[in-house]
């Protein structure tokens, strides 16, 4: 199960017009948007199914309009007049070290605005090379002398097993 519907997701769940899973969106109440796409919660979408199923005029229910809880939206977050993010101005709270990325944070804003950090970093080309060459780590690359000594210790144990077993090892070579 998802934790968010958009209305395209209501459209193809219940087969509707999308101006009719847009209504059905207003009668859930949006809880969240991500740009102009509003999100309802499936535990939300889940009690409004449940209020539909036991209600005398599921019709009346649908025209209802309830008052959405004052949210902010993800676009509140992002300041519009800041510099873009590259990995000599990123913010203290994105943490970058060798294969591992982190973000400590304390409130929405901190957060949000690391993962737009870390976005424009990515999407930026110069800056995506410079953020794989430091912080992807490398292949391992096995040590070929290593590899051959426990190639060689392998087959030591399995000619032991062999000959504790009676068996012929040269005639495996046929």
């Amino acid at each position: 199960m998802r934790s968010h519907y958009t209305r395209y997701d209501i459209q193809r769940l219940f087969e509707l017009q999308p101006r009719q899973a847009q209504q059905v969106m207003k009668a859930v109440s949006v809880d969240a948007r991500v740009g102009n796409a509003g999100m309802v919660t499936s535990e939300a979408l889940q009690a409004f199914l449940e209020r539909l199923a036991e209600a005398e005029n599921p019709a009346a229910l649908l025209r209802a309009r309830p008052i959405p809880a004052p949210r902010r939206s993800l676009r509140q977050f992002i300041a519009a007049d800041r510099i873009p993010a590259t990995l000599d101005n990123k913010p203290s709270n994105l943490e970058l070290e060798p294969g591992r990325l982190s973000i400590p944070f304390s409130d929405m804003e901190q957060l949000v605005g690391a993962l737009q950090a870390a976005a424009e970093i990515l999407d930026n080309t110069a800056e995506f090379a410079r953020f794989e060459e430091l912080y992807v780590p490398p292949a391992e690359v096995q040590d070929v002398a290593e590899e051959k000594r426990d190639l060689e210790r392998a087959r030591a144990e399995v000619e032991k097993l062999e000959r504790s077993y009676g068996i012929n090892p040269a005639r495996w070579n046929t």
